[in-house]
């Protein structure tokens, strides 16, 4: 097992909540994989982005959820519902994300630091 294997198996022993959500530990630890995948592809995608964050928002399929002008977004992305700031006129991704699962409409982990779980890979 890799580091993050070890880390999220520790995470599927200590949390019983998860058992509502997830088939067993794979089914948790593929979740938790694509999901860290899809911060590191939307990170991607921000870091190349040239716009304002007003265009920005114009581009995002489901709309967004919090929105202060010329300063932050929140929005769904996936598995995610991350943060888009404006730093220095450049946008940002905050590492600050939550993860849901869509098959039962439930916040599977409160505002996390991701970066915890990226080192890790």
């Amino acid at each position: 097992m890799n580091k993050l294997e070890l880390f999220l198996k520790k995470e599927w022993q200590s949390d019983e909540k998860l058992l509502n959500f997830y088939d067993d530990f794979d089914d948790y630890k593929n979740y938790m994989v694509e999901s860290i995948e899809q911060y590191k592809e939307l990170q991607k995608e921000i870091e190349q982005y040239k716009g304002t964050l007003e265009e920005f928002i114009e581009t995002l399929e489901f709309g967004y959820n919090n929105y202060e002008e010329n300063k932050y977004v929140d929005f769904c992305y996936g598995n995610l519902t991350v943060t888009v700031i404006v730093k220095d006129n450049k946008l940002i991704l905050s590492n600050f994300i939550e993860i849901w699962n869509d098959r039962y409409n439930a916040l599977l982990n409160a505002p996390f630091d991701i970066n915890e779980y990226l080192n890790l890979m």
